[in-house]
């Protein structure tokens, strides 16, 4: 019995022994444990000192490593974002957005009642309905030292995202004042949110700055969220802890608030703004991190921002482009918070925010390499769990799109693959069909579930041939713009059902870079994009063309206005009118009486009538016959 219980009695004692080493070996573990490893579970480490700083930024200048700022131009469903300013019986388009519920900051903006737009450095608010009596109603930033550059809206408040350069903004801060200050980045991105619930009375309640040049921004119900790319340059005299400042009040995020991604040296930071208009005496929330976010794109849960890092390690391959990475950072957004989840590194770089999308709790996302184009799919950690590489190899990819279980990517070298690709299953998506046509879609946009719009560039294949006749290089000139309905019924076989021609080679609209200018409605047959067409005198051109390449006669040598189109799966793309801002004795104009004032941003609804913008005035047309009904100068 004795023998019994110490045989118990020793087995008790090992297993107590076994417990103690698991956990001492789990705390010395931990305690040795690397930033790389701790970014792993979601806790990013701070910089906690100047030191470390400094010693995070020379890790960075002494490398060929980069980082680039700022926004890769940028395509995305219609979204009714603040549908619920005006009465429910108010038909009106609002900002074409990514995102169903997270609405985008843009130069122009309607309620249904009002048009707020940004014109000549100002902000003016317009009462135009009823049309045929539209008057200004206020101007703002007459007496800024700001220029407005973007704003949102919903039912009290507007919201107003400008860049400044301000030389005052250290005004209180001595450190700053020393001789380096001609070297600092001084960019400032100024926030304003005025109370516009009395168009008579409209007072600005809050007034925001924070380091760096604005990004991009979004809102989620009552959540603004603004975020700017601050350069740093390492001078170790120098204070260069960001800062922000409240209603004039200097704040300094203090190092051991400056988070840091390890692995990924940069010498900027990316500050994150919160502003809660449910309590706008509240003070608002900034983070910082050193890092310089490229694209962002954001859930109504999440927010995702990639930075890029060159590889300098490796060879540098076709087409003189750079092997790159991208480091994909997941941050959660709820109750007015961001708060770091975890990371991916991802080989290749995104193209805009359409890259990148959420569904059923994984993110998917596209990224360019010449020689390995490819599709991800991440789970809620980010880690992989299904992928797609060299997809059209040697091709870059222009657009992609997300829409629930289906992606669409277009590559382009000198031809225009359409890739559907199956995303159902996120352990194995899979490309379902091709279709190769002349031409590219830089932008692409929903029509359907089985159809899908495209908007790029048409596209003519050159061939050049030594003296022999061989072929030596195979090459392509644009001939236009140009917009397609790609029918995708048959996943294995996508079709160009309709397509049609805008203008010749010179012929431009912001379309192919923002796709916020597009009006789209598929209730109302309606498509209408702001387009410059600009048709240059043929014998100029042909001196300038090899033998193969035509353009074909100009019809007048330059229109700029809204191209208004009926859509529909009967006819396609049918020209309803058009509308210019240009006088009718100037709306066929030579180059150089170009006046950019009269360019038409943008172009709403509001029940039956389409409201055209530009810096100059608002012109508002019959929806139906396109008859003009009012006029309106902004001045």
């Amino acid at each position: 019995m004795k023998k019994r219980l110490s045989i118990i009695m020793t087995s008790f004692i090992f297993i107590v022994l076994v417990i103690i080493v698991f956990y001492v070996m789990q705390l010395v573990y931990n305690i040795n444990k690397t930033d790389e490893e701790k970014i792993n579970i979601g806790q990013l480490p701070t910089v906690n000192s100047k030191e470390k700083l400094v010693s995070l930024l020379n890790k960075y200048s002494s490398g060929y490593n980069s980082q680039y700022g700022g926004v890769l131009t940028t395509v995305p469903e219609a979204g009714m974002s603040q549908k619920d300013v005006a009465s429910e019986s108010m038909d009106y388009s609002t900002t074409n957005i990514q995102v169903q519920g997270v609405d985008e900051a843009d130069l122009v903006k309607t309620d249904g009642k009002y048009i707020y737009s940004i014109s000549q450095n100002n902000l003016i608010i317009t009462d135009v309905n009823p049309a045929a009596s539209m008057n200004i109603t206020t101007t703002l930033f007459k007496d800024e030292k700001v220029t407005p550059s973007e704003m949102m809206i919903d039912n009290n408040y507007l919201t107003v995202v400008c860049n400044s350069n301000s030389n005052n903004y250290y005004n209180n801060y001595d450190s700053m004042k020393s001789i380096m200050m001609p070297y600092y980045n001084l960019n400032i991105t100024t926030i304003f949110v005025y109370d516009i619930s009395d168009k008579n009375n409209i007072v600005k309640v809050k007034s925001v700055e924070i380091d760096g040049s604005y990004l991009t921004s979004r809102k989620i119900d009552n959540s603004v969220y603004v975020i700017t790319n601050k350069y740093v340059y390492n001078n170790e005299s120098e204070d260069i802890r960001p800062m922000y400042k409240i209603d004039g009040t200097q704040k300094i995020i203090d190092y051991d608030q400056i988070f840091y991604f390890p692995g990924t040296e940069c010498n900027a930071y990316t500050m994150i703004g919160i502003i809660d208009l449910s309590n706008i005496s509240n003070d608002i929330k900034v983070t910082s991190y050193l890092s310089s976010a490229q694209n962002v794109y954001m859930s109504l849960n999440n927010l995702y921002i990639t930075a890029v890092t060159e590889n300098h390690n490796q060879t540098f391959l076709i087409d003189n482009d750079y092997t790159n990475s991208t480091s994909i950072y997941k941050f959660s957004v709820k109750n007015n918070t961001t708060e770091f989840i975890a990371k991916s590194e991802l080989k290749g770089t995104t193209l805009n925010q359409f890259s990148m999308d959420e569904y059923n709790g994984f993110f998917r996302v596209t990224l360019n390499n010449n020689t390995d184009n490819s599709l991800y799919i991440l789970d809620n950690n980010m880690d992989i769990v299904g992928k797609i590489t060299g997809i059209a190899k040697g091709e870059k990819i222009y657009s992609t799109r997300f829409i629930k279980d289906r992606a669409y990517v277009v590559t382009f070298k000198t031809m225009d693959p359409l890739f559907v690709i199956d995303v159902k299953d996120p352990t194995n998506p899979t490309i379902l069909g091709e279709l190769k046509i002349p031409g590219y879609s830089s932008y692409l946009h929903e029509y359907d579930e089985n159809h899908i719009i495209g908007i790029g560039q048409d596209t003519t294949e050159i061939n050049d041939k030594d003296e022999m006749g061989n072929i030596i290089n195979t090459r392509y000139v644009t001939n236009g713009m140009k917009m397609a309905i790609f029918d995708v019924t048959d996943v294995n076989n996508p079709k160009e059902q309709f397509s049609t021609k805008i203008g010749n080679k010179s012929t431009y609209s912001d379309i192919l870079y923002n796709h916020k200018a597009l009006l789209f409605s598929k209730d109302k047959n309606l498509l209408a994009l702001p387009v410059d067409i600009y048709n240059e005198d043929v014998s100029i051109q042909t001196s300038m063309l090899r033998s193969e390449e035509t353009i074909a006669p100009s019809t007048s040598n330059r229109f700029q206005g809204l191209l208004v189109y009926n859509i529909d799966l009967e006819n396609g793309f049918t020209e309803k009118g058009r509308i210019t801002h240009y006088e009718e004795n100037t709306s066929k104009y030579p180059y150089y009486s170009y006046d950019y004032l009269n360019n038409i941003k943008r172009g709403l609804f509001i029940n039956n009538t389409l409201y055209t913008v530009s810096e100059n005035k608002i012109k508002a047309n019959d929806l139906n016959t396109l008859k003009e009904i009012n006029s309106l100068y902004l001045k």
